[in-house]
């Protein structure tokens, strides 16, 4: 009997040592991870890593573009996209190569903590007309899964409102008698259009032109392909409009979406029964080409007034302004018929005296040459322009 409960006590004290040693190296062989922490600090460096989502744009693989539609020819285009942390990592990242002016908030060389976030902003200011516009760039990264990223925008460049013509060209009309030309402005986008202010760039002949504003008739914008809209400019020359070239600018406000400020330049030449002609006088530009005289020396220059019509016996003839007065002299000789009567011409010669100043007159429009004015006694031609070409410049 003692003998089978000494057994029994050997059998049970050695079940036990034998279950703690066991226990005791199972579990020296068993690893439990820590918790991290929300930055990830306490992971093995195998699995601790950044991961980017972008938000904004549609995806497309490794890109994200952003569709904005149909912009405006003048208008700056802005679009934020948003990257985020949502990894165990801080997030690196690095402006790539882009095709236009960006601006990237938030890398300074910190990096972005699990979590957080930073935006990137594309701004473009479109350059040309086009249909499809395109630009973007790579955005490059630590996250292994996406170590670069595209982000880009595109879309259509349109200007909402436009003039057609751009400008007005007269050509030759006469003085006498009123002529229309008409600018339409069109809308593309379908705002409306009103014409709120309106002037012309030069006050002198300003008056000498009617402006009237209409709406655009369905077939005028149906011919314009894209226009949804628009308002007709109509501008009418009156009777009486000063001989010579035509060169002015009519300058509209318009209301549409936006205000616009736009401009049209007008051009031509008024005829009439009073006509110029001479050696080295541009009849197109009503202009007399001197050229370089040298300061000292001095030129005098003729030409003709040549007047018909069956006013042409009553007509009398004033220089009222020359300029510049202290370049530029003009002195009217007297009155001869020619054709049996049909022509009455008058001298006037043209004289860069020697003591003019040193000056440059060449320039290619009216508004840098010099300038003779003609008041006339004519019905409907009651002024006349002379434009003088020259250069007073040293004597060699």
């Amino acid at each position: 009997m003692k003998t089978w409960v000494l057994a029994l006590i050997a059998l049970t004290v050695g079940l036990a040592i034998g279950s703690g040693i066991v226990g005791s190296e199972f579990m020296g062989s068993v690893s439990i991870y820590p918790v991290p922490d929300a930055a990830g600090n306490g992971l093995p460096a195998e699995r601790t890593a950044a991961k980017v989502l972008v938000e904004g744009g549609e995806k497309r693989e490794d890109s994200y573009l952003h569709n904005f539609g149909t912009m405006d020819f003048d208008e700056t285009g802005t679009y934020v996209f948003t990257f985020r942390n949502v990894g165990t990592a801080p997030l690196e990242l690095t402006k790539g190569e882009f095709t236009c002016s960006c601006t990237i908030a938030n890398l300074s060389g910190e990096p972005i903590p699990p979590g957080g976030s930073t935006e990137v902003t594309l701004e473009w200011k479109p350059k040309v007309l086009t249909d499809h516009f395109a630009h973007g760039g790579v955005i490059l990264t630590n996250d292994p899964s996406q170590p670069s990223i595209r982000i880009s925008v595109e879309g259509r460049i349109a200007q909402a409102v436009r003039l057609v013509p751009p400008d007005v060209f007269y050509g030759a009309i006469s003085s006498s008698e009123p002529h229309e030309s008409i600018i339409n402005v069109y809308d593309y986008r379908g705002d409306g259009v009103k014409i709120t202010k309106h002037d012309f760039e030069k006050p002198e002949g300003a008056d000498m032109f009617d402006v009237e504003f209409r709406p655009l008739s369905a077939e005028e914008v149906e011919s314009e392909p894209g226009a949804k809209g628009g308002v007709a400019v109509v501008l009418t020359t009156k009777p009486g409009l000063p001989l010579g070239p035509i060169n002015q600018k009519i300058r509209l406000t318009v209301q549409a979406a936006t205000t616009h400020e736009l401009a049209a330049t007008i051009e031509g030449r008024a005829v009439g029964d009073i006509t110029f002609t001479g050696s080295g006088f541009d009849s197109e530009r009503s202009t007399l080409k001197i050229g370089a005289v040298p300061q000292g020396k001095g030129v005098t220059k003729t030409i003709h007034v040549m007047i018909k019509g069956p006013h042409r016996n009553e007509v009398e003839l004033r220089i009222a302004k020359i300029s510049p007065e202290n370049s530029l002299q003009a002195t009217l000789g007297e009155p001869r018929e020619l054709n049996n009567g049909a022509v009455i011409m008058v001298p006037m010669q043209i004289t860069i005296p020697p003591s003019a100043p040193l000056g440059d007159y060449l320039g290619a429009r009216p508004g840098e040459l010099g300038s003779i004015e003609l008041e006339t006694t004519h019905p409907d031609a009651k002024q006349a322009h002379v434009y003088v070409s020259f250069l007073v410049e040293k004597a060699s």
